[in-house]
């Protein structure tokens, strides 16, 4: 929800890659990723996850995790259900503020991923693509 009005054009958030693995080039995209996942790739996860600053991290964990079926640890299922799939970059990218807006057919707000910066950093950008009122879902 909008805290305040923004104005069409004005940049809403600016969110950094938080966690990131690899797709395999074995990998198989019409079975689950999750499934697929070797134990290379959890200890990868579990690091970045630990890694994360502690902020970042209590986003993390209050994810949902509940439609990843198994008897898979904590962290990997929630980075499943919320990460997305960039198959151009042969990457599973979770960030962690843009994964909480939901999905318009109407929407009032754009999404762009700038893949690589000075920095060499992901970040995703929000920006309003007509005036949001404040209280207003984006």
């Amino acid at each position: 929800m909008a805290a305040r009005d923004i104005r069409m054009g004005e940049v809403i958030v600016l969110d950094k890659l938080a966690i990131k693995l690899r797709i395999r080039p074995c990998y198989d995209f019409n079975r689950p990723l999750i499934e697929q996942l070797c134990d290379e790739d959890v200890d990868s996860l579990l690091r970045q996850v630990d890694n994360l600053p502690s902020e970042a991290k209590l986003m993390f964990y209050k994810l949902e995790a509940e439609d990843c079926p198994g008897d898979w640890v904590k962290e990997l299922r929630i980075f499943s259900v919320n990460s997305r799939l960039n198959r151009t970059l042969k990457g599973i990218r979770l960030f962690l503020n843009t994964i909480l807006l939901n999905h318009s057919c109407a929407p009032n707000a754009v999404r762009e991923t700038f893949e690589q910066t000075k920095d060499g950093d992901v970040r995703v950008e929000v920006r309003a693509i007509k005036d949001i009122n404040k209280g207003e879902e984006i």
